[in-house]
């Protein structure tokens, strides 16, 4: 018996191991450059956050100071309608973002109404209620930021005082007068864009073309402009405050009117709408009484329709054949 072998695997070599050195370098880049168009000032910018008076999300403002503070609102500015890539050209750079940034001022009132309005303790509708404090105890409840911004032409601007203008407390109704006074001023200046939009679109018959007024009175569009204008403030408001002041207003024109409109456009579509189903009915339609005769519009004897086989039976020779009926006669 031959001698058993046996295979033996031999050990694998030890593998020796690289040890891999990985740099790692800090990348530093300035922040890229913005194109900006804000109010020539002598004081310094700044751009800060703070909460949307109305959404209380961050929002970036512009904040010149300290000589003589003032707060801007920053609105972007890009073209929707092209893919193509816009730059700036930067004395001798190339700045890649052609966005453009516009600094627009922004009554510092606005966001300090949802602080004056926690700390004042009470609701809206409740009118001439809460707390009275004094210049000091409202810098706590607001941001350091918008503390410059709580000075007495402020503050009397939309609260009650006491005390000879020691103590303060936020007025509804002197808020609601300046929020009123801000919306006929803008409703008097609006631009012809939103002008087109509020009134003439809006205002607009049915049966008129979009650029004419149509049938509206002058007291009709006087009330479209300073509703727009309202709703549009109302945008920079808490919803509380928002709905306060639009409900504050009467709008029972417009409302008749924009109603009667709509009924008008209703009715004309209405009728439209018959005016082609009868056109359908109509058209090419035989009478009642052409039915009944066998004849088509135009008079004539319509011939019955009749398939392909049931003609070629018909001409077919009969002749030797059985009628079907005897095969069910006496026999």
């Amino acid at each position: 018996m031959p001698p058993s072998t046996r295979r033996t695997r031999s050990k694998p070599d030890p593998v020796e191991e690289e040890e891999v050195v990985v740099e790692t370098r800090q990348l530093v880049t300035s922040p890229p450059a913005r194109i900006l168009i804000h109010p020539d000032t002598q004081d310094s910018l700044r751009i800060i956050t703070l909460p949307h008076p109305r959404t209380s999300l961050p929002t970036r403002y512009l904040l010149s100071g300290p000589t003589s503070p003032s707060l801007h609102e920053l609105t972007k500015f890009s073209d929707p309608s092209t893919s193509t890539s816009r730059s700036w050209f930067i004395g001798s750079t190339v700045q890649q973002n052609g966005t453009l940034y516009i600094a627009t001022p922004i009554d510092p009132i606005f966001l300090l109404l949802p602080h004056l309005d926690k700390v004042r303790g009470a609701s809206v509708d409740e009118g001439s209620v809460g707390r009275y404090l004094t210049i000091d105890d409202l810098e706590e409840s607001v941001p350091s930021l918008l503390r410059p911004f709580l000075t007495e032409e402020n503050l009397r601007q939309c609260c009650s005082t006491l005390n000879d203008g020691t103590f303060y407390r936020l007025s509804p109704p002197r808020l609601l007068a300046l929020l009123t006074h801000k919306a006929r001023t803008l409703a008097s200046n609006l631009p012809p864009t939103i002008e087109n939009e509020i009134v003439t679109k809006q205002l607009a018959p049915f049966t008129f073309a979009a650029d004419e007024n149509g049938g509206a009175s002058e007291e009709v569009k006087s009330l479209a402009r300073l509703k727009g204008a309202m709703e549009f403030i109302s945008s920079y408001l808490p919803p509380t405050w928002s709905a306060h002041c639009l409900s504050s207003h009467s709008f029972a024109p417009l409302e008749d009117y924009l109603a009667e409109l709509k009924k008008q456009r209703s009715d004309a579509l209405a009728a439209a709408a018959a005016n082609s189903d009868m056109s359908a009915m109509t058209g090419n339609k035989r009478s009642a009484e052409d039915v009944e005769a066998g004849k088509g519009g135009d008079g004539k004897k319509l011939k019955k329709a009749t398939s392909q086989g049931v003609a070629k039976l018909a001409k077919a020779s009969t002749r030797g054949m059985s009628k079907l009926t005897s095969f069910f006669g006496k026999k």
